[in-house]
């Protein structure tokens, strides 16, 4: 029973803030999932980086919850943190402190008689967790705890459970999220979590790489489509595909389970493809086999070793479960039986997403039609495409070009979706290319949610949707999918540049920097972190430090705008003339948006009202950022900004 079953039926939803430290998030998990499937809204969050502000809205979250779970620990003892949220609890009569290892309270809260669940699994049917419900109740003034169905190991968070509060401690901890797939939920780390390492090209020839690479995504993504697996995204599995890292290590830094690596020897129209699934605990191999088959027989033992996988999984789950035999049921959705056509796609994915350059992308995306060409009914490649054609052009492309080549990519999208409907990534294309090349706000909306419901264990998907809910102000959902994203790529340097972007948009400076300067040490030469962090530094105050960080920045119309805004600010008004004319005689109508920031933070309302109302007819993909954009904010207020909100669809 969730929360939404239990309003149904007339109980009451009280709200409970769950206190812990960041080291002990997998330990209140299953305390979260408990009150979360008794009915109760939970607020919950990690411990808050030092020298970081205190969220406004965990604080309110806070001072309005009904009880405070506080949960003890060696480590949390001495969080001054949680300290601070127990003391609160206190204050106001409400606190029920557990201890989840068998520590003390200290001094000032042992007054408080604290419950030991320090050897509870996670069962909702054991006697630690009617305790905590009944202590709950208590102070929730709720009648009586509900009667939960007993549990199977792990816990099954509904998919109304916030997840932002962790995010926000500034996503450092997002490894340990929990997510949801209908059925069940999977922690990091647990049995069913598994890493699809590059499979090595052994063929010889470099150029048959894409090949290698091609067999392992496609493995993953046939083991991702699976509603009890945890499957970590291909960009973070990526940065070990030179085999230099022993298993044991690659479990440890990307919190799983189980890793698969293999490799592929092409010779001629032959094949041998070697996968070996190995424990990560203890470098083990759980599994290993070779195939050899023709190369016409490719599709077919991609779905075998994904299922022979599947299967050794299933075997250390328990084979007993009727859930974890349905494992090896998995298929690849918008998939083709053409062969030819994989391998067209395989390449086009490997030059488009790896490729060094606008030939390369412009290669990839030729690959993808020939895939489409090969089979129409390519459901994947549709997608892909569609995701292809509005990038090259938004930054090869001329302006005038611009509204062929995005009715060219919705009409793309469109056909992934009628193709094949239960593809989250046909969903999630249409939704992208309403919103950012269409300015749909409101058509974009049921694309991203559907793509959301067939796929939320997915990293691109959780990405996607996360930049669309914080563009459109639901700033809740957008951290919850980061956040998942992030647990899903660890190591992934722009899902935490996405993260910073959204603490941003919400204006939690503090929290925007840190996590950009963690995007930074990942990869110091990503794009747009640099100038972010500029911006983030002007808003607050700090102008000095925010022109060194958009120095750094390489050649960008938004570096130019940032540096203009900062020259102003500083009183160098000459060379701030000038860096705009820079961004108008370099970047011209496609940086309108970029300008339009420039004149609103120079105080020139009516220069960047008429930027933003010559950009709307471009379809300017910047827009997307009107609603939250803080450089925008001494226009915000005026009439005509308000009414080309609505015509894009912003609420």
């Amino acid at each position: 029973m969730d929360r939404a079953e239990i309003e149904e039926r007339g109980a009451p939803a009280k709200s409970v803030f769950v206190s812990y430290s960041r080291a002990d998030q997998k330990r209140a998990l299953p305390v979260i999932a408990l009150l979360e499937g008794a009915g109760y809204k939970v607020w919950w969050d990690g411990l808050l980086e030092g020298g970081e502000n205190y969220l406004p809205t965990t604080e309110a979250a806070l001072n309005g919850a009904d009880a405070v779970v506080v949960l003890w620990s060696k480590t949390s003892i001495d969080s001054h943190w949680v300290r601070d949220e127990a003391m609160n609890g206190r204050e106001r009569g409400c606190l029920v402190p557990l201890s989840i290892d068998g520590a003390k309270a200290p001094l000032g809260f042992r007054q408080f008689q604290v419950l030991d669940v320090a050897k509870w699994r996670g069962g909702a049917d054991a006697p630690e967790a009617a305790k905590i419900l009944r202590a709950v109740a208590a102070q929730t003034g709720t009648a009586a705890p509900v009667q939960l169905a007993p549990s199977a190991p792990g816990f099954r968070p509904s998919r109304r459970m916030l997840i932002g509060g962790a995010v926000a401690a500034g996503a450092a901890g997002a490894a340990g999220i929990w997510w949801w797939r209908g059925r069940a939920a999977v922690p990091a780390g647990q049995i069913n979590s598994v890493a699809v390492i590059p499979f090595e090209n052994l063929s010889g020839d470099p150029a048959q790489a894409y090949l290698s690479d091609g067999i392992s995504e496609e493995i993953r993504t046939v083991l991702a489509q699976n509603p009890l697996l945890k499957v970590i995204a291909q960009s973070s599995a990526s940065t070990f595909r030179e085999g230099k890292t022993a298993e044991t290590e690659i479990a440890k830094q990307l919190d799983v389970a189980f890793i698969l690596t293999g490799s592929v020897r092409k010779v001629g129209n032959q094949m041998r493809i070697t996968a070996r699934l190995t424990e990560g605990a203890n470098g083990v191999d759980a599994w290993t086999q070779s195939f050899d088959r023709p190369a016409t027989d490719l599709l077919a033992v991609e779905s075998e070793i994904a299922n022979r996988v599947a299967d050794a999984l299933t075997a250390k789950m328990g084979a007993e479960s009727i859930e974890a035999r349905s494992l090896n049921r998995s298929v690849r959705k918008g998939g083709t039986k053409n062969v030819a056509a994989l391998d067209a796609f395989l390449k086009g994915q490997s030059l488009f997403y790896f490729g060094l350059d606008e030939n390369d992308e412009r290669e990839g995306l030729a690959k993808f039609e020939e895939a489409i060409a090969l089979d129409p009914g390519y459901a994947a490649a549709h997608a892909a495409r569609a995701r292809a054609i509005p990038y090259i052009a938004d930054n090869y492309g001329r302006p005038e070009d611009l509204p062929k080549a995005f009715q060219t990519a919705l009409e793309a999208a469109r056909q992934a979706v009628r193709l094949a409907p239960d593809m989250a990534e046909g969903h999630s294309a249409l939704g992208y290319v309403l919103f950012t090349n269409f300015l749909d706000v409101k058509a974009a909306r049921g694309p991203f949610e559907r793509s959301m419901e067939l796929a939320p264990g997915e990293e691109p998907i959780n990405s996607w949707f996360a930049r669309y809910a914080a563009l459109t102000g639901r700033d809740v959902e957008a951290m919850k999918s980061a956040a998942l994203a992030l647990s899903l790529s660890p190591l992934d340097a722009a899902i935490q540049r996405g993260v910073g972007r959204i603490h941003f948009w919400a204006r939690r400076y503090d929290q925007a920097i840190a996590a950009l300067q963690r995007a930074l040490e990942m990869a110091p030469g990503i794009s747009n972190a640099h100038t972010m962090i500029g911006t983030a530094l002007h808003m607050q105050g700090r102008t000095d430090e925010a022109l060194a960080y958009h120095l750094k920045e390489p050649p960008s119309s938004v570096r130019l705008a940032g540096i203009a805004i900062v020259q102003q600010a500083l009183g160098q008004a000459d060379a701030a003339r000038k860096s705009l004319a820079d961004l108008v005689t370099e970047h011209g109508d496609h940086a309108l948006y970029q300008q339009a920031q420039v004149h609103a933070q120079w105080g020139d309302r009516e220069k960047a009202i008429e930027c933003l109302e010559k950009a709307y007819p471009l379809r300017d993909s910047g827009l997307v950022f009107l609603k939250t954009d803080p450089m925008l904010d001494p226009v915000r207020n005026d009439p005509r900004i308000r009414q080309l909100l609505l015509r894009i669809g912003f609420a």
